[in-house]
């Protein structure tokens, strides 16, 4: 073969040879200088040529989209719906709207019956309601992890606290620190309280504060658990009971249940009745 034509078919080389390359073939113009190229962020770099960039990508992409999905699993998309080259496992929805919702990958999916689709979750907020913790502030994480008292009724705590205070005009403060309690004396008074109240008696007539039977309950297991922290108590409990007494009785209610699955209605206080059945006669 002469050097013309060789010359005029490297000139015009096959499409499936410049396809298999990734770049054209053919030369640069007669009087065009031959200069190396780079790709961006190669400039210390030695033996990559512009064409070595598009190369990288091609193959990347080609990757990206011949990958075999395992049984169980589905490929991963971004925002585009394009395969990202990943999979994880394939979701089991719920098949009605407002069932729980399935978490895959740490999102939680609900269905949508209206759409028929299955909505990922929002962004998460810069304050996380949840956590009560904001990323910023490392602080709040850890905090939230400590008693707090935000979860207390403050109305009951102060009534408490009055109930505390009634009992440390009479006897002195803290006395109970000093001197330590005898279990039975607060099991008695908190049983009093409690039964006052279940009986229809709202107010402790011998309270100055006019307080609840139930604010003076839980003023007397207060002063009783301080002491038993404070490890100055007095444990004059009964010998205990076999282990596992009341769930036994208990399983009695069950059966009890389940022989009389429609029981007759209970009488409540201001003649009111309870849930379960009525009979029409009222009785």
């Amino acid at each position: 073969m002469d050097p013309a034509s060789c010359y005029q078919r490297d000139k015009n080389p096959p499409a499936e040879a410049e396809l298999a390359a990734g770049y054209p073939l053919r030369p640069a113009a007669d009087d065009a200088p031959f200069v190396l190229q780079r790709d961006p962020g190669d400039e210390h770099r030695e033996g990559y040529h512009s064409h070595d960039r598009a190369a990288r990508e091609r193959d990347a992409t080609e990757q990206r989209h011949t990958f075999t999905i395992p049984p169980g699993h589905v490929a991963v998309t971004d925002a585009e719906g394009r395969s990202t080259g990943e999979v994880r496992l394939k979701p089991t929805w719920p098949q009605d709207e407002g069932e729980a919702p399935e978490y895959v990958d740490g999102k939680a999916y609900v269905y949508d019956a209206a759409s028929q689709t299955f909505a990922e979750p929002a962004p998460k907020p810069e304050h996380d309601a949840t956590t009560n913790a904001k990323p910023t502030n490392p602080k709040d994480t850890f905090g939230v992890l400590k008693a707090s008292l935000s979860f207390v009724s403050l109305p009951v705590l102060m009534e408490t606290a009055v109930a505390m205070a009634e009992g440390g005009f009479k006897y002195g403060a803290h006395n109970y620190r000093v001197r330590g309690v005898r279990a039975s004396v607060y099991v008695d008074a908190t049983f009093r309280h409690v039964s006052d109240f279940w009986e229809g008696m709202d107010i402790d007539e011998e309270s100055g504060a006019q307080l609840s039977h139930v604010t003076k309950a839980i003023a007397s297991l207060t002063v009783l658990r301080d002491s038993m922290i404070r490890g100055n108590w007095i444990d004059d409990r009964p010998p205990p009971s076999p282990k596992g007494w009341l769930k036994k009785i208990s399983a009695e209610m069950v059966h009890l249940a389940e022989k009389f699955p429609q029981p007759v209605a209970r009488y409540l206080a201001n003649g009111k009745r309870g849930p379960g059945r009525i009979l029409e006669n009222g009785e």
